[in-house]
């Protein structure tokens, strides 16, 4: 896919899921500004996601608001 990317054959890619998890910190993947790599939560089903992410955005709001911790920090040690 890599090659794919970086030749112009493919324009773009969302990647969630990898043969080894998590994707290795020296994958060429994570630098190429047209892939985008996710850390394996892509939607199961996209009647939920979106009211999910909704959920947990003003849950993270109200916590933000009233100095609680949030949910769902990246570890950016671990660059996800």
């Amino acid at each position: 896919v890599a090659d794919q990317l970086e030749s112009g054959a493919l324009r773009g890619a969302v990647l969630d899921v990898f043969r080894t998890e998590p994707l290795a910190p020296t994958s060429r993947l994570w630098q190429l500004r047209n892939a985008l790599v996710m850390p394996h939560v892509s939607p199961v089903s996209p009647g939920k996601f979106w009211p999910r992410q909704l959920e947990l955005f003003l849950d993270n709001w109200r916590r933000y608001s009233v100095g609680e911790p949030l949910r769902n920090l990246v570890d950016k040690q671990a660059g996800y």
